[in-house]
């Protein structure tokens, strides 16, 4: 694992790299264009937990940037709880905003329970400080993200309270893009002793969503399910599991945990 140490700033050919266009996607490791996407899916970096960070709190940030570029990613996922709380310093976030700002390809970020977009949120401060064109916050009234370079959408259903809620209820039917992804922050449930929990997740709400993955973010240790034709997976929180997940959509979705730089 890296030394906690203030951001560093990337050169300009560590970046990613950028979609292909006309129907493919541009492949840096040479051969022209492929056929499939790649994403990289990660939640959970609790940016701000004090007992943590130690006043270092972008580290676990900069490692999934360092991660996202030696894995060629074409998009990244944050599903949730990035912050630990809205109440995050402003030196924090704007350390977070310039490190997010590196990032040459599609970001979408899902507020979680922790970091939801209620009024004055973090994600509320960082838009007024000026986004990034690549970044996108899904909000509830911009709950689906399309991304015409990669044949891609994305649908996600913002924690914009502390509320109980439902992440996946009554999600609308995918869109005409070839890749159809949906973001959910929350508990996968198993059985009945998981019916107390909070945001739950019902297994049959991932087969009806008709998505061709679901990245799930809320639980720090990596879980994989497929159910019907849908497959899902949690990532895991990358400072226990060491990985973020790399995610390859082509005639059937393939996921590999990539391990972060040190481990």
């Amino acid at each position: 694992m890296l030394a906690p140490g203030p951001p560093r700033v990337l050169r300009p050919s560590q970046r990613c790299h950028h979609p292909g266009q006309n129907g493919g996607v541009a492949n840096p490791e040479g051969g022209g264009l492929r056929s499939y996407i790649r994403l990289l899916h990660t939640s959970d970096l609790h940016l701000g937990r004090l007992e943590r960070d130690d006043g270092h709190g972008t580290w676990p940030l900069e490692q999934m940037l360092q991660t996202a570029i030696g894995a060629h990613a074409d998009a990244v996922l944050l599903c949730g709880d990035i912050f630990d709380h809205n109440r995050v310093q402003d030196k924090l976030l704007k350390e977070a905003l310039a490190l997010l700002g590196q990032l040459r390809v599609p970001t979408i970020i899902l507020p979680g329970n922790h970091d939801c977009l209620c009024p004055g949120s973090v994600y509320e401060r960082m838009e007024a400080l000026g986004l990034p064109d690549h970044l996108h916050i899904i909000r509830p009234e911009k709950g689906l993200v399309t991304l015409p370079q990669l044949d891609l959408a994305i649908w996600g259903r913002a924690h914009d309270s502390y509320n109980d809620m439902r992440p996946l209820e009554d999600i609308p039917a995918p869109s005409k893009e070839r890749w159809q992804v949906a973001m959910a922050h929350g508990h996968l449930v198993r059985g009945a002793w998981d019916l107390q929990r909070s945001y739950l997740i019902f297994p049959d709400q991932i087969a009806a969503s008709s998505r061709t993955y679901v990245a799930l973010g809320h639980w720090e240790l990596p879980h994989q399910i497929e159910v019907g034709d849908v497959v899902a997976a949690y990532c895991g929180a990358p400072d226990r599991t060491g990985h973020v997940l790399l995610v390859e959509l082509d005639h059937k979705v393939k996921i590999r945990p990539y391990p972060l730089p040190g481990h």
